[in-house]
């Protein structure tokens, strides 16, 4: 941009493309200075910066025997997990290499899914693709082993 029309634009007080775009910039690192989850200190405040992290409603993980290890709920994870372990078994007894399952209704996702021994459960009110599943599986693993839970 020339010099003269810098000047034109400081005195009309008009802002250039660049003057926008650093604006921008600088409101965007103001939200994700806001939006920055805490450091977990527990299990459950380490599954919900993941929950909040992919925008999902709720997580839990179980073992297949239905032993929670980590969850985001505040009551009836156990219930919650029984219920899907023993539909996960039923599907698997038809379907045995079956290691994700997704569960629609009126107005959420619910998705299954497999890895080794753990079940990992899902709901969430948007899609979430298989590699993001496949993420969120590998972040709550690394928060399983940091917090020692197996």
């Amino acid at each position: 941009m020339s010099f003269f029309k810098k000047i034109t634009y400081a005195i009309l007080n008009k802002k250039t493309e660049e003057k926008k775009w650093v604006d921008r910039i600088k409101i965007i690192n103001e939200l994700m200075a806001v939006i920055k989850n805490p450091v977990a200190s527990e299990p459950k405040q380490y599954a919900k910066n993941v929950a909040t992290d992919f925008y999902v409603d709720s997580i839990i993980v179980s073992k297949k025997d239905g032993s929670v290890l980590m969850n985001t709920e505040d009551a009836d994870a156990f219930e919650k997990m029984v219920k899907t372990t023993s539909l996960y078994e039923y599907i698997n007894s038809e379907f045995p290499d079956t290691r994700m399952m997704i569960v629609k209704d009126k107005s959420k996702y619910t998705i299954l899914y497999t890895e080794k021994d753990l079940i990992y459960l899902f709901k969430t009110t948007g899609e979430v693709s298989i590699v993001e599943v496949k993420q969120m599986a590998k972040k709550i693993n690394q928060g399983i082993t940091d917090f020692s839970l197996k």
